[in-house]
């Protein structure tokens, strides 16, 4: 395994600010795979909170890790899991729309 790997990161010290671009070099020496699985473990739960407080908060979840790879997409919700998430109006409503065609 290489154990340095390069990105270029861009960063702005508030909402308003031009952003700097960073030539980051992370150096992977001295840590186990339980530490990088750590540190990724980190990352996934902040990227899924961010989901979570656009589209509803779970209280039970099993995620698949290789779901969230870099670059790749997460699987959306399925029409039920998205009815799940309606209020007894919106439901209400969903059925008369599906009722009437």
């Amino acid at each position: 395994m290489n154990n340095e790997t390069r990105v270029s990161v861009s960063t702005k010290a508030d909402k308003v600010a031009e952003p700097v671009k960073t030539a980051l070099i992370i150096n992977w020496d001295g840590c186990t795979v339980e530490e990088i699985q750590a540190m990724a473990q980190q990352a996934l739960v902040v990227k899924l909170q961010s989901g979570w407080r656009k589209n509803g908060i779970p209280t039970d979840i099993t995620v698949k890790a290789a779901d969230h790879k870099v670059g790749q997409r997460a699987p959306g919700k399925t029409l039920l899991e998205k009815v799940a998430t309606l209020t007894a109006e919106q439901k209400a409503e969903l059925l008369k729309v599906l009722q009437n065609g």
